[in-house]
């Protein structure tokens, strides 16, 4: 507790990130081994993910910010992506915005939306993207989301059109 009564909140990040930092090494040989043995299986074709619990990790490592979680989360995915690109999985679908997250507080959703459009922003130019040939397409009720958000969607999308050797779909205001 801080002087004020509080928990240390920043401390039990800051020693999550510290652990982290820790076991890397131990990750990255564990990384090595199935490496060296992915390729005696058969890979899938698609891979499609429900991103949940950002905001329970937030919680869980003491972030006043929940929506903290959420912008890990965003990298934890971009970690994914190159993985399965890497290992020639030609589709992966990502739901990333359910109907029912769009009930949730207001703040919370307006971070949410400025945090899809500046990474659907970030994916216009992102050399993993083009370098993947990667071609990006959003689905869902899109119209429920704002405007700017709505217009770097088409922009990501028109961005990626020409691409078919990889395929990510993002599912927004779905379900």
């Amino acid at each position: 507790m801080n002087r004020k009564g509080r928990p240390f909140l920043k401390k039990r990040y800051v020693l999550t990130r510290i652990r982290d930092i820790l076991t890397r090494p131990f990750y990255w040989l564990y990384e090595k081994r199935l490496d060296s043995h992915i390729h005696e299986w058969q890979l899938p074709r698609h891979i499609a993910l429900i991103l949940d619990g950002n905001r329970r990790w937030a919680r869980s490592v003491g972030l006043k910010e929940l929506t903290k979680g959420h912008e890990v989360g965003a990298e934890k995915v971009r970690e994914v992506l190159t993985w399965c690109y890497g290992l020639g999985i030609p589709t992966v679908s990502i739901w990333v915005f359910s109907t029912d997250n769009a009930k949730r507080d207001p703040q919370e959703v307006q971070r949410l939306m400025q945090l899809f459009e500046e990474k659907a922003r970030e994916w216009i130019d992102d050399p993993m993207i083009h370098a993947n040939e990667v071609r990006i397409r959003f689905m869902g009720r899109l119209q429920m989301l704002p405007e700017n958000v709505r217009q770097a969607i088409r922009d990501v999308e028109a961005a990626t059109a020409q691409y078919s050797r990889f395929q990510l779909n993002v599912a927004m205001a779905y379900g």
